[in-house]
Parts: C-alpha cells; sequence; structure tokens
C-alpha cells in the first residue's frame, strides 16, 4: 500500500536536484576573466616572470587602473523631438520631449501634451505627475516606460520619442 506522502517526496526530491543542477550549472559558466570592469574602475590580473627581473616584485600582481574618462554614449546638450498619437476615439494628441543629457544621464526634461479631449487630458495629467519619478536622473538607455500613470497610448508615443533622441544624440 502506498503512502499519501508518497507524492509530496518524489516533487521535493525532483525540485531539490533541479535547484542544485542549477546552482552547479550557474557557478560552472561562471568563469572567472582576467579582466574586471565595474563602475569607473578597471581591475586587470597581470602575472609577472620575475626570473629575468631585479626589483623585489612578487610573481602575482594585481594593478589597479582607475579610469579617468568614461567614453559616453551620447553627446552631452539638449534634444527635442515631437510626434503625435492616435487615442481610441480617433482624435490625435501631439506630445513634445525636451531634454538635457550629461554623460548620458537626464539631468532637466519637458513632456508637453496637449488634450483634445477629456479622457486624454486625465490621462496624461496622470503621466505628467508620474513621470518624475521614472526618469529624472536616470540613464537615457533606461529611461523607456510602460503604461505609466495608467496611460499606455502617451507612454509609447514617451518611448517612440526617446528613440528618435537616442538616435539625434549618438555621439
Amino acid at each position: 500500500m502506498q503512502s499519501s506522502n508518497t507524492p509530496k517526496v518524489v516533487g521535493g526530491v525532483v525540485i531539490s536536484v533541479v535547484i542544485v543542477l542549477g546552482i552547479y550549472f550557474a557557478l560552472a559558466s561562471n568563469t572567472a576573466d582576467d579582466t574586471q570592469v565595474n563602475n569607473d574602475v578597471v581591475v586587470s590580473t597581470s602575472t609577472q616572470d620575475t626570473s629575468q627581473s631585479t626589483s623585489s616584485a612578487p610573481a602575482n600582481e594585481v594593478t589597479v587602473t582607475t579610469v579617468d574618462s568614461v567614453e559616453n554614449t551620447y553627446a552631452d546638450g539638449t534634444y527635442s523631438a515631437s510626434g503625435t498619437y492616435t487615442v481610441p476615439r480617433g482624435d490625435v494628441e501631439p506630445i513634445t520631449v525636451t531634454l538635457t543629457l550629461e554623460n548620458d544621464k537626464i539631468v532637466s526634461y519637458t513632456v508637453n501634451t496637449e488634450a483634445t479631449n477629456g479622457t486624454s487630458a486625465q490621462y496624461q495629467e496622470r503621466f505628467d505627475r508620474a513621470i518624475d519619478e521614472a526618469i529624472e536622473g536616470t540613464d537615457l538607455d533606461e529611461a523607456d516606460v510602460s503604461r505609466l500613470g495608467g496611460a499606455s497610448l502617451t507612454s509609447d508615443a514617451y518611448n517612440n520619442l526617446l528613440e528618435a533622441i537616442r538616435n539625434e544624440a549618438r555621439s
């Protein structure tokens, strides 16, 4: 006679095996590189042959080099893009995004929307209230939003204008 706990035990064993295998493969694929980049610091490891050297340096030496300048993806400056989007009832809503970039980060911005109907105005107001927390100080590549303040169409139009600004600002 089979116990009613047998399926639970077998399931627990299967889950445990899957977890252990997942950890094993994660650790096995995490091979150490000779060079790691972490923020503004490049850490490189080198092996020094001391058999011909007269210095007292150790055979394995770690060199830490601080990167003086980080190459930006985007040129600093103020960029603007304008467009429109169509709401379900057929109205065309204008939107303009202007932002200032410094070191690939958004340091200031404006989003101008001009609703032509009451429902659009409500969504745009919610979008305007939520955008502050979403993008100021954010890297331009991380500034896309999704249905911000419940305004999916305004968010999509904003994301399209961000892409246009990215293309213009590439350095």
